[in-house]
């Protein structure tokens, strides 16, 4: 009877165990593509059109 007890319980701490990682893991991953999509759909776009503005500007002054 202990030695099913025994396994029981490991068997109980290794479910815990795992979901503890995979919900750590899964933290991780969301932030890591949040902080992606952020740079490319919200900082990329801006620094693109600076980088366009400059070009134009250099463009314009160049044809005066």
């Amino acid at each position: 009877m202990g030695t099913l007890l025994t396994f029981l319980a490991v068997g109980l701490v290794t479910l815990i165990a795992a979901g503890v990682v995979i919900s750590v893991l899964g933290a991780v991953l969301g932030l890591t593509f949040g902080l992606a999509q952020f740079l490319l759909f919200k900082v990329a776009p801006i620094m693109d059109a600076s980088s366009k503005s400059r070009a134009v500007y250099r463009a314009v002054s160049l044809a005066e």
